[in-house]
């Protein structure tokens, strides 16, 4: 058996869920993969920080998809809690409110003369 790398196990693993062909089984592996490497996915001075950023972006893909909504959301979930910055990131992104900020333009008050 050859050597696979991180990226191309997460290829293999997007695209079968991007094209709904197993996202039983993908999230199954997924979830695994949080149990057993936990916070170690976090740790840079570990390989498993490879799978920080594609194990987010399986869990939003998950989300998005009806039947896996809940699975998605709650491998996102145990990212979060496992302080996984890409996780984080994410997250950040997706609250972002877009404000709208208007600033009145500065008008110097006209002072009435004194009689």
């Amino acid at each position: 058996m050859g050597y696979m790398s991180e990226n191309s196990l997460y290829e293999r693993i997007r695209n079968t869920v991007a094209e709904a062909q197993q996202p039983e089984f993908v999230s199954e592996v997924c979830q695994e993969l949080i149990k057993v490497g936990g916070s170690d996915i976090g740790n840079i001075r570990t390989s498993l920080a490879l799978l920080a950023e594609p194990l987010t972006n399986i869990a939003l893909t998950l989300h998005r998809h009806p039947e896996y909504r809940e699975v998605g959301l709650r491998m996102f979930e145990e990212l979060i809690l496992l302080n996984i910055r890409e996780t984080r990131a994410a997250l950040d992104i997706l609250d972002r409110k877009p404000m709208k900020i208007v600033t009145a333009p500065f008008r110097p008050r006209r002072r009435r003369k004194k009689p």
